[in-house]
């Protein structure tokens, strides 16, 4: 496939406008000069890309990218479609199954005509290409774009969150402080000072004293309240903050006698009620990460594996915590992000739509799109029968 698109574009490089002989020339040179494997085309097509700093250029370059895949995406499927429309009749079910089975591996979601679903649904044969962790969140974020149907991202809101987690008795970080901006934030030590809406820990600052305070994210120490305006001042003209809106909560430590040690996170995957996938961090002094199943197996979910660490593992108690919150918000799936602490968990935040899902590597992400589909039946049916989610539309009057 990828040497049809170097030939396609090729050919369509001569048609960008604004394209310069000598450029042409130049890949074309490079073109010619690849070996035909599948990194030396893969760097073609990204040198294409990564040189065009016109913006006409790289539009007209994206155009001509997209115009040669859909047309190459249509021949392969048409061709892989074909396998199923041949053998559709023929006496060999167990040929068939596999036959239908390598169809299905091969086409997009999108691509799976009537037939081909008609068949595998009449035979029992799991649409095992169709669940996608990945197309889950990303149709869940068009939904919410077309209007306020994710009731997730209400609890994306930090004071939304807080006050849901009050309503179930869920213990959280004190909150001392709202809608500051930086210039009049409380100098104090032992606290934690937050955007109002951020992710990744973008623009979080723990105050040990007034000496000692810590860029989160950066992992960068800065000694004075000066240090810590300034970085403020960064994180919003960088862009990493939207908006100088800024919460300040009491400073969550681990209890091991050294008040500066900082406790690890446990983010918990939760689909309407079970636990799917559990990761541990550990923030500092360096970023790593643990994947867990619910089983207590440590995992590789494909993200992270060049900062791996053997955590300290989960307990059932937290699991069933997790799960007990997510069953009680009439969303598919929500993470809900804790800190571990000697006296158990401590609350954090709700995360709708996890960083880098897109990583997650293929049979979680498959794994993972089983669970949302199921999650999604159930939450349906819990509804046409009376489940009233008391807790969440207890606190929608006063969420903002």
């Amino acid at each position: 496939m990828l040497k049809k698109v170097i030939r396609l574009i090729k050919h369509n490089l001569s048609r960008l406008p604004g394209y310069s002989r000598f450029r042409k020339r130049a890949y074309v040179k490079y073109l010619n000069s690849i070996r035909a494997d599948e990194h030396g085309q893969v760097t073609f097509i990204s040198k294409i890309v990564n040189s065009l700093k016109d913006d006409s250029l790289i539009l007209n370059c994206l155009d001509q990218l997209n115009t040669s895949r859909r047309e190459l995406d249509e021949k392969y499927g048409e061709a892989i479609k074909k396998a199923a429309t041949l053998y559709k009749t023929t006496g060999n079910s167990f040929l068939k199954k596999d036959i239908y089975g390598k169809v299905l591996e091969g086409l997009r979601i999108d691509e799976y005509t009537e037939p081909i679903v008609r068949e595998c649904t009449a035979n029992n044969w799991p649409l095992k290409q169709a669940q996608s962790f990945r197309i889950c969140l990303n149709m869940r974020s068009r939904k919410n774009q077309l209007g306020d149907f994710g009731v997730e991202w209400v609890l994306n809101h930090k004071i939304n969150a807080y006050k849901f987690v009050d309503f179930l008795g869920v213990k959280r970080p004190g909150l001392f402080g709202r809608d500051y901006v930086y210039s009049n934030l409380p100098k104090r030590a032992g606290i934690t000072i937050k955007p109002l809406q951020a992710a990744s820990a973008q623009g979080v600052f723990l105050v040990f004293d007034l000496q000692n305070i810590l860029d989160l994210k950066n992992k960068k120490q800065l000694n004075s309240w000066k240090d810590l305006t300034r970085s403020l001042k960064h994180a919003l003209s960088s862009g990493n903050v939207k908006e100088n809106k800024w919460i300040v909560e009491e400073l969550i430590l681990a209890d091991t006698g050294d008040k500066k040690i900082l406790p690890t996170d446990l983010k918990f995957y939760c689909f309407y009620g079970k636990v799917a996938l559990i990761v541990e961090i550990c923030r500092y002094p360096r970023e790593m990460f643990c994947y867990w199943a619910p089983s207590g197996e440590a995992v590789d979910t494909g993200k992270f594996v060049d900062k791996h660490f053997t955590g300290a593992g989960i307990s059932q108690d937290q699991i069933d915590l997790a799960a007990y919150i997510s069953g009680e918000i009439p969303a598919p799936f929500i993470r809900i992000d804790f800190l571990k602490t000697g006296q158990g968990l401590v609350f954090g935040e709700f995360t709708p739509r996890p960083g880098q899902y897109h990583e997650l590597n293929n049979f979680w992400d498959k794994h993972l799109g089983d669970l949302f589909l199921d999650a999604e039946g159930r939450l349906v049916n819990d509804l046409l029968q009376g489940k009233a989610f008391d807790a969440y539309f207890n606190c929608v009057d006063s969420f903002e």
